[in-house]
This record gives structure tokens, sequence and C-alpha cells, in this order.
């Protein structure tokens, strides 16, 4: 059998039996019966690991070596050794396996040298290791390692592994192993049994690396590793040459045998070692990964730890410039950051540059991505051994080196040498013009900041300012969306200049899109220019603020008649002398148009009610020249006495204790109060917004202020409001203007403090109440009002009051346009028109508007609102859950014959009429398949006899809620839903209440379910019941049909779930399962953002139905 057919060393003799591997070829063998003597196995152990007795190596020249005798005899062993005498007597010995004859070589160089690894032989090398299978090992000649020297590889399957090391923390070169893991049995012999006992361990065995390796392989992986790994260059041979050759004096760093060159490192491996290049490591990763059998080894002795990849963002680099070993002195080195969190310098083994990506090896043995961004050649240069000691003297020179580099990444230093990191600026676009004979040449720069800039034609990621001393991270997505911006505008980008041109009759129609998109135009005969300066000065007189604008483009300057007039017809532009054009950009529009219009122009002044001193106010603070007068100064004072809001006490008068945020709320009231300006109280339904008014006006009182309050709400809450005045504040005279007989009240308004009336009375009578002078007005549910064109908000606007009071849990309905009617309520002109405020604040305004966050600001006095998961932490939990049902076969046919029909007629009449004249066929096509997903006998008669799914989820539930003791509150938008239920739940014999508009004595039915123990059920049509009533007896609440509005639903589950409630409170909505109510659900969500988006001042709003939210439902 030959030589390269063998894979591993034979075993000792009289030692141990290896376990092959599959697919090997091997010898037949007996397991051995018995030991050798320790001299037998000593000779043996010497002969297996390559070494000979020391008589072989005195033969003279040209003497035959005598071949040993057959192992199996009882003779000596190397029989020309010293001490060859008659054997002794000895126990049988364990069979083992036949070795392979061997035979002379025939080649030159053969015989004892290449036997003994000599020169000579096939391939440049002597027969070094006895092979047992065909894997050999010590290669290069060498012995095999020592087992002390082996690497702590973890025990594991049998099979080829890898050890892999590096150099140095920044090192892309380093080394490879290969060993074989096996199995082995060992004997010993135990002299208390007298008895050979065997054991089985893993060892491992080196692999010799030579050319024929990959032929006996049998794994392809560990083939196409072998291919590269057996061309590498061996440790030894490297460490040999390093150490033969002398460094040259005045040698470049980083050539062969400098002290940063690794080859003579390669002198402390072990002799299986390969030395592996960084180019060698791109291509070995890869395939290593995918064996699984890698470990890492962080120096030798050190325990190897199995190599994983990370499936992680990759760790970024960036340059550390940090303190030298001598003081006054630095060095820069390498770093790798992810998440803000630098990775420890210590953990690296391995850094192997890709490109501009990489790998990272760590001692844990985790293989890391790496992203270098452009910065690979600052890698290369630190590992040449650049920037190691830079003096504080020649700190000037290595700025200059960063100035200078296309290729920076980001740096961090020490805080003594004053460099800044400048991260996630928004960058500035410039435009440089110069004019030609017939095109306009620009060239493009950004700015970072106010001073540090950069052109946009240099290359990098990240650029340094000498001037400054900051290291500025650019931001290339916006700079290229801008250059992007720039072409579609018309200018044509030159490549090889990195210029822009236009032809110049186009300048004046592209300037003012520049300008509205922020870019700064420069340059020689420019004629654009934007506004750089306003000044604004202010005159305060008792019933009005009178303010002077003028506003400067560079060295010219306009008032307010030329400006407002450019606003107010939509304009850019505003002529200036000397052939100058003023353009005023969006930007600029959007901070200061919108207030400027607030106010009306008398003359060249801006004349404000002295009310809208918070929107003078927020105007102010956003610019930049600002002359106040002693008045307007007070009332900024006044204004930052906002911030100072305390608890109030209530009166000792008052029956009942507020909660803390409720005495928070009184102390709000008492101070818009003192300050002469109307509020909402926008708390959550049930945290006691009525409880709050009530002891504001109690303490009002108390203190001498004369005169009837006037509270306007929905007739459902005026008995509400009675017992309230009777609970809390009975000394307080209360009376309902309601009814046929409430004239005579009018009469006699001054012998009572509160008088309630509702929305409807207010409209009818206002001729009437108009004439009557009001302590407070106050509306509850003051949502009502929110059309300034409804008759309601007109009439509510008339009412003569010293203050004004809103009581709303869902001031914000819809749209912003809303809040207009509700604060020219409260504070008469704060918004200015509705026509102004509507054209800037209205539907489709973009939430990340600077006019929409200075409205937050101006209006956040005046609205206070607390959520209950906020103030109200004894409450019980609220949990919501949509069911969804599935319609009934026949109800489901029922629904997609009028979907069908609906469709084709609304899309026809949107196509002919638009959205906005078509609107009412859209809620009545809707309102018919609302009806249909309900129960089919809403359509009409013919489908009574249908069946509803949502029915049938329904009344399970309800037998299984009223066995368990529980109470339901039940609402619906459709009474001829609930009069269905109503049938049901008579035919079953349930004792139930029931409440819609037209229902008599509310306040008896309310009693009655609460109260009453038997009463399980309360159905309530939405509209009628949604708001006022306090329903605690109940911890169940249903809806049976999602609307449009969720601030409704909320209401309705709110009944339940309010100060008094002392159970879980469970809410459910039913929907029909792919019917328009899943779409109608959908279309709430982004509703509910809407809700708190000026009242908590979240950015969320949402417009007027679309042609894409039609299409959605009708899907």
């Amino acid at each position: 059998m030959s030589e390269t057919n063998d894979l591993f060393m034979p075993d000792p003799i009289g030692g141990s039996a290896s376990v092959e591997p599959e697919g090997i070829d091997h010898e037949d063998f007996q397991e051995p019966s018995a030991p050798r003597y320790e001299a037998d196995v000593l000779m043996a152990s010497a002969e297996g690991s390559g070494e000979v007795p020391a008589a072989d190596t005195k033969k003279k020249s040209g003497e035959k070596v005598s071949e040993k005798k057959n192992p199996g005899t009882n003779s000596s062993e190397g029989g020309e050794g010293k001490g060859s005498s008659a054997t002794k007597p000895r126990p049988s010995r364990p069979s083992r396996p036949r070795r392979p004859r061997r035979f002379k070589s025939s080649r030159k160089g053969g015989g004892k040298a290449h036997r003994h690894g000599g020169k000579g032989g096939r391939h440049g090398r002597g027969d070094s290791g006895r092979s047992s299978g065909g894997l050999e090992v010590a290669s290069n000649g060498a012995a095999p390692a020592a087992t002390s020297n082996l690497p702590q590889v973890p025990a594991g399957e049998e099979g080829i592994v890898y050890v892999v090391g590096g150099f140095a923390p920044l090192a892309g070169e380093g080394y490879i192993e290969m060993y074989h893991r096996r199995r082995s049995v060992k004997y010993s012999y135990n002299y208390f049994t007298e008895k050979y006992e065997a054991s089985e361990e893993l060892n491992l065995v080196p692999v010799a690396t030579d050319r024929g390796l990959a032929n006996r392989l049998t794994d392809p992986l560990d083939r196409q590793i072998a291919a590269i790994v057996t061309r590498l260059p061996k440790a030894r041979v490297l460490a040999a040459n390093a150490a033969s050759k002398k460094t040259k004096k005045g040698a470049r760093s980083g050539r062969k045998g400098s002290q940063n060159n690794h080859y003579g490192k390669a002198s402390s491996l072990r002799s299986a070692a390969c030395y592996v290049s960084e180019d060698a490591w791109r291509r070995l990763l890869p395939l290593l990964m995918d064996t699984g059998r890698v470990y890492v080894e962080h120096g030798l002795g050190a325990p190897a730890m199995l190599m994983q990849k990370e499936t992680l963002d990759p760790y970024e680099f960036y340059l550390s410039l940090e303190f030298g070993s001598r003081s006054g002195e630095y060095h820069l080195t390498g770093r790798f950051l992810r998440d803000s969190r630098p990775l420890q310098f210590e953990s690296h083994v391995l850094v192997v540059l890709d490109g501009e990506n990489g790998y990272l090896l760590r001692k844990s043995g985790r293989l890391t991505e790496l992203d270098f961004k452009g910065a690979g050649s600052w890698l290369r240069a630190l590992r040449r051994g650049r920037f190691q000691r830079v003096s504080r003297r020649s700190m000037t020179k290595l700025y200059k080196v960063f100035e200078r580099s296309t290729t920076l990444p980001p740096l961090r230093t020490p805080p003594n040498l004053g460099i800044g990191l400048v991260k996630n600026a928004r960058p500035r676009p410039e435009l440089k013009l110069d004019s030609g004979s017939q095109d306009i040449v620009g060239e493009v720069s950004f700015r970072y900041g106010e001073v540090d800039s950069v052109r946009a034609a240099r290359p990098g990621r990240c650029f340094f300012s000498s001037r400054t001393k900051n290291v500025v991270v650019r931001d290339l997505d916006i700079e290229g969306s801008q250059a992007i911006h720039l072409m579609e505008l018309g200018f044509i980008y030159n490549p090889e200049n990195h210029q822009f041109t236009l032809t110049a009759d186009r300048l004046p129609n592209v300037a003012p899109e520049l300008f509205e998109r922020g870019w700064a135009i420069t340059g020689k005969g420019v004629p654009f220019r934007p506004p750089t300066d306003m000044e604004v000065e202010t005159v305060t007189k008792p019933d009005q603020i009178e303010l002077s604008v003028t506003v400067h483009f560079d060295d010219q300057e306009v008032g307010l008649p030329a400006l407002l007039g450019a606003i107010h017809d939509d304009t850019r532009w505003i002529p200036l002398g000397r052939g100058v054009v003023g353009v005023l950009p969006f930007e600029w529009l959007e901070q200061n148009a919108a207030w400027l219009e607030l106010g009306e122009l008398r003359g060249d002044k801006l004349i404000f009610k002295k009310n809208q001193s918070p929107v003078v106010d927020a105007l102010l603070r956003e610019n930049i020249k600002n002359k106040l007068d002693d008045g307007f100064k007070a009332e900024r004072e006044r204004l930052a006495g906002f911030k100072g809001i305390e608890p109030c006490e209530p009166s000792e008068d008052f029956k009942g204790e507020l909660r803390g945020y409720q005495k928070v709320g009184l102390g709000w009231l008492r101070f818009l109060d003192q300050m002469g300006w109307g509020g909402c109280l926008a708390d959550d339904m049930g945290l006691g917004k009525t409880a709050q008014a009530l002891a504001l006006l109690d303490l009002l009182k108390k203190e001498g202020r004369k005169g009837p309050s006037i509270v306007v709400c929905p007739k459902s809450l005026i008995f509400n409001w009675l017992r309230e005045i009777k609970k809390f504040t009975p000394h307080l005279q209360g009376a309902s203007y309601t009814g046929p007989k409430r004239s005579a009240l009018l009469e006699k308004l001054d012998e009572y403090d509160i008088i309630l009336t509702t929305y409807g009375t207010l409209r009818r009578d206002i001729d009437k109440l108009v004439k009557e002078n009001f302590l407070y007005a106050i509306l509850d549910e003051g949502q009502a009002i929110k059309n300034p064109e409804s008759q309601s908000a007109k009439s509510a606007f008339l009412l003569q009051a010293e203050r004004r009071v809103i009581l709303s849990g869902t001031p914000v309905e819809n749209h912003l346009g809303e809040l207009w009617s509700l604060y020219n309520f409260l504070n008469p002109g704060m918004l200015g028109s509705a026509e102004s405020f509507k054209s800037r604040f209205g539907s489709g305004i973009d939430a990340d508007s600077i006019s929409l966050k200075r409205l937050q600001k101006t209006l956040r006095p005046f609205i206070l609102r607390r959520k209950k998961e906020e103030v109200a932490t004894d409450l019980p939990e609220k949990i919501e859950e949509t069911i969804t049902c599935e319609m009934e076969p026949e109800q489901k046919k029922v629904y997609n014959k009028i979907k069908r029909a609906a469709k084709t007629n609304i899309f026809s009449k949107v196509a002919q009429q638009g959205m906005g004249r078509s609107k009412l066929h859209i809620l009545e096509a809707l309102l018919r398949l609302r009806q249909a997903a309900c129960h089919p006998a809403l359509i009409g008669d013919e489908y009574l006899d249908h069946n509803s799914g949502k029915f049938k989820v329904l009344l399970s539930m309800l037998n299984e809620v009223e066995d368990e003791g529980h109470k339901v509150l039940i609402f619906s938008q459709f009474t001829s839903l609930l009069a269905l239920l109503r049938k049901h739940l008579d035919e079953q014999g349930k004792v139930y209440e029931y409440l819609d508009g037209k229902t008599t004595n509310r306040e008896g039915r309310v009693d009655h379910f609460q109260n009453d123990p038997n009463v399980k059920f309360f159905l309530i049509s939405l509209k009628a019941g949604g708001v006022g009533l306090n329903l605690t007896a109940a911890d169940y609440v249903f809806i049976l049909d999602p609307w449009w509005n969720p601030a409704v639903e909320a209401q309705a589950i709110d009944r339940a779930h309010r100060i008094g409630q002392d159970k879980k409170v469970f809410a459910y909505r039913f929907v029909s399962g792919e019917s328009i109510e899943e779409r109608i659900a959908d279309l709430q969500e982004s509703k509910r953002k809407l809700a708190d988006s000026i009242v908590t001042g979240s950015d969320s709003l949402v417009g007027d139905m679309t042609t894409d939210d039609l299409e959605y439902l009708f899907k």
C-alpha cells in the first residue's frame, strides 16, 4: 500500500488503536489483547513521532540501514543500539495493525536522509510523516508538536478542524492550522485487578499541508480550503527567513523585516501553522464559516473559541486620537462603533479589509461585518505605522492631513484638543453663480452650521475644518437630493468640472423655487434677495397692540403694506430698488405669514386685540430684532406666569373632595380668570370636568362676584348638572331654562347662580339671551359648536359674559378648522378671521410645518387636557377588543348585491361631479352598506327572515355575561337595530332598559339600571346616550356598529369607565368581517391620531375623505 494512501501516523506500538473516520481506507486490524513492556512502548512512541534511536544517527556514510524486524517477534527493536542483549521473557502482547511494508526510495536523496527529514524526495520533502490513511502530519519535515503545545479546542465530532488567529488588533495577517480531531482507545494496566483497562479519548493530530492534501480529503468544502492552504507560506519557513535578514538602515516602515511586518512573528507559532495574508483571508473566511469547524485562538495556550458569524448591523470604522505613552504625545488608531457603543480594542483578533467592507474576528469567536464607508485607506495607513507618535507641536501638520483627506472617517479626540464632532446636522445648500454670455454657471456647496462648508464635488463622508477644528459628518442623502432638485429645475450637470449650468432667461422663474427649498444664491450680478432680518416695534394700548414691521433684504427694506400685499396675493415677489427683487421663501412665509394675517392692517400699522397677546408673543419670539414697549413687556411677564400654575383648594362650602389633578384644574381656571381669558378644559370623559367647573363658580361667588352663569349642554345632561349642583354646591341655586314655561325664568335670573339650557333652546331664544349679562358662559360638550357656520355656534358667539369656558373631552374631532370656532367663542378674534385661519391651518396642513408647531405653542395656555391613565391611576383597567363576526351566507349575498350597485353608481357620480358634490350620494351608499353589515332586515322588511352573523355572536355573549352577573351597555347608531334586539330580548323574557332621543324621564331610567340588580342590559342610541350619562353599574360595553368618529365610541365607553367605577371594564366592538365595517375601523385609527394633535401637542393630523379612501371603503 503506497504512502499517499495512508491517512494518519500509525499508532504507537502497544499504544492506542485509532477509530478511523468513514470514507477513508485503512488496514484491517485486531484489537490489542495485551500491552508490551514499557521499554517497547517508549521505543514505539519515539518511532511513531518521527524520532529514531541515537545509534541510527551515528551510522557511517555508505553503511546500509538495517531493516527492522517484524514487530511481532520477541527480539529487541533496533538491534544495532547499545544494550541489545538477549530478550527477556515477557507476557503475550496484543495484536496490532499490520504496518505497511516500506521500501527504500530509488530516487536520489532517499535513504536515511529522506526518511528523517533531509532534503530530497519528489516534492522536496523528506519522508517526514509516517501516515495512517492519507493525512500526513508534521509538514516540512518537522516533528509533530508536543501535546502540551496543541491548541485548546473543545471536544466535538471527529474530523478536520481549523484553528485561526491574528498578530495584532488591526492586523490583516494571521495564521491557520489544520488538525484532525479523532477518537482513540488507550490501554493501561490496573495493578489491583491485574487487568488491562481500555479508555476512550479525543486527540488532535496536526495535518500535513503538503500539495497532495486536497486529494486525500473526502469533504468538498475541506478540499476547497486545502487548495488554498497548501499554497500558503509555512510559518517556520517565514520565521527562518525573517531571522536571516537584517532590517536595512532607513528602510520604510512596513517593509519585510521592519517592526510592523508580521513575518517575524511566525517564529512564535506552532510548526503546523501557515501564514495567511489579508488577500488569502478574503477567500478563506467564507469557506471556513460554512464548515462550522473553525476555532479562534487569541494567543498560544488560550482556549480556542468556535467561530460564529454575527447577524447584527456592521460595525463602523472611526479614528481615535489618544494620549501616548509619553507626556504631551498622542497616537492615532482605529476603533469600531455600533449603535454609539465602541468595541473594546483588546477584543480584536483580526481585521480583514475587503473593499469598503470587511470582517472583524474577535476573541469571543464572533465574526462581525465592518463598514468602512470609504475610509479603508486610513486603516492601511495605520498598519504601516503612520501617526504612532504625534507631538503637540506637530498637531497642526496632522490637522492638515485631516483637511486634505477625502476619505476621513469620524474622529474622536481628547477634550483638551478642542476638536468637535458634528453629526446629524442638516446641510444648507448654497449656489454660487457666475454669469456667462448666455448661460449661468453655478458651483454647489453645502454649509453645516454657521461656518463649516464643503464643496459638493468633494468626495468623502466626512471633512475636517481647520478653522473651527470640527470633523463634520456629511448627510450625503440630502446633498444628493438637492443636486437632483437642481437638475429637475433645468440645470445641466457637467461631471468633468462638477458645475451646473442654466440659461440666463430661466433664472427668474427658478430662483423662488430655490429659495423655498432653502438655497442661498450668491455671486456677481445676482438680482434676487431673500429676507435677512425683520424688525418689529410694539405699542401697547388698553384695548389693542400696535405693531410696526420692517423686513430687510440685505441693504434694502420694505414695510407692512407691500409685505402683506404680496402675502394676500399669494406671490413671492416684492420689487426693490436698483433692479433688485425680494423673494419670500416658503419657509419664511411658514414662520410669519399666518401670524401677520391674524392682525388688521391700518395704514402702516398692524393692529391686534388685547386678547391676542399670546399670538403676538409667539410671533415676536421667533424674530431677531424686537423693540418692545413697557406695556407689552408687562403683558409678556403675565404670560410667563402660566408656567407657575399651582393647585387651588375649593371654598369651605364646597361639598366633596377634589382629587389632586382636579385641584390643578381649578388653579388653571383661576389663572385664566385673572388673565381675562377663556379656556377649554379637555380632560378625558369621566375625570370630573363638571365638578371642577362648579368649584370655580363657587369660589368666585365666595369672593363676591355677582351675576348668574349660563351652562349650555345637550338635553341629556340637564338632569346630570342639576344632580351635581345638589351634590357639590347645594348652596348655589340652579335652574333649567327649558320647556314651554321657560320665559318666566328670564324675569328672575338674578335669583339664580346657574342657568342650565340646551343648544336647541339657545338657538331659538338667542334674541332674548343676548340681552342678559352673565358672569360665565360654559359650553358643556362644546364640540357642538365646531362648525362656525352652524346656528349653535353663531348663537354661542353672541352670548354676553365676563369669561367663557368650554368643557369637552374631544375638542378636535376631525380637522383643525374646528379649533377656530372654539377659540372664537373663548377669546373672540384671537385667531383672526375664519377664512385666513382655514387657509393656513386647514385639513391639508403638513403635520411637521412650522406654522402648526407655533400654533401649538400659542394655544397651549388655553387648553388643559389630562388622560385617565395619567391622573386617575386608581381607576380599574379598561380592556378594549374588536370581535370580527362572519356574515351569514344569505346576509353576505345581500351585502355584495348592494355593494356592486353602490360602487358603480358612486364612482360614476364622482367622475362626473367630483368628490365635494357627490358626498351626499356617498354617505347614502355607505349607510346602506353599514346597515347590511349589521342585519339584512335594516335594508327592508323583505329580509326580516334573514339571519345576521353579528346578532348570533351578540346574543350568545349576552347570555354568557348575564349568567356571570355582569351588567351591559349596548350602543348602536341605528334605533332600528336596537328594536330588533329588543324583540329578541322580549321573546326571551329579559329585563332591560332603553334610551334614545325620544325617551322621556331619562333620569329615572338611569337610576333603574344603576340600582336594580335584575336589570342587566341597557340599550342606548349612541347619539342620545353617548355623553353625559353616569352608568358605572355596568362593567361591559358592547358597540354594535363602528362609526367614522372614534371620539363618539370613546365617549360611549366612558359612560362606564369613569370615576366611581370599581370593576374592570370590558369594551367590545362588533365588526362584520370582509365588510365596510372593517374599512371604517382602519380609518378610525388615523382619526384617533387627530384628537391629540393640538390638545396634547402631537403632530399627527388627518384630512377629509379622499378618492383613495373611497376606493378603499368599496374594496
